[in-house]
């Protein structure tokens, strides 16, 4: 297995839920797992995210339902600890890759040029009450130079 989806809900809608797993089950790059992993959600949607999964002849992932919230990093190592893949993406309910080959992309460029782990920039978006979708630039992070520089002390 290449790479692990580490996605992430806590009282998040099924629409964000779903829009979240479409984005990753869209990508062109297969050799995935998913993991959802609810920390303590009042609603679950095991069901829903199953017959998602079945729709997309999708059977390659791992659910964890927390009886209690255990908090973001808690939630997200438990989920790796199930994981099989050489990389870990964390995602959380409502975000979005960002197109088809994103994870090609990155596993291409983290395996060129031998590294273990990478970011990128994000791109935020909302969506209006039409169902149109806006993007929102902004820079992540905001601070780059250090990145530029290749300053380590700064970046840590």
């Amino acid at each position: 297995m290449k790479i692990s989806i580490l996605v992430a809900i806590y009282n998040s809608s099924w629409s964000q839920i779903r829009r979240t797993l479409i984005s990753i089950l869209n990508q062109e790059f297969k050799d995935i797992e998913i993991i959802v992993t609810d920390d303590g959600s009042k609603n679950n949607f095991s069901k829903n995210i199953e017959q998602l999964f079945a729709k997309y002849n999708f059977s390659n992932y791992k659910m964890i339902f927390n009886k209690v919230n255990k908090g973001t990093l808690r939630n997200f190592y438990q989920a790796s600890l199930l994981a099989s893949g050489k990389y870990l993406k964390p995602i959380g309910a409502g975000d979005l890759l960002y197109g088809p080959k994103t994870l090609k992309n990155v596993i291409n460029y983290m395996e060129e040029n031998d590294f273990n782990s990478c970011f990128g920039l994000t791109k935020k978006f909302y969506i209006e009450e039409e169902g149109e979708i806006r993007i929102k630039e902004f820079r992540n992070p905001r601070l780059l130079k250090p990145y530029i520089k290749n300053d380590e002390k700064i970046i840590l």
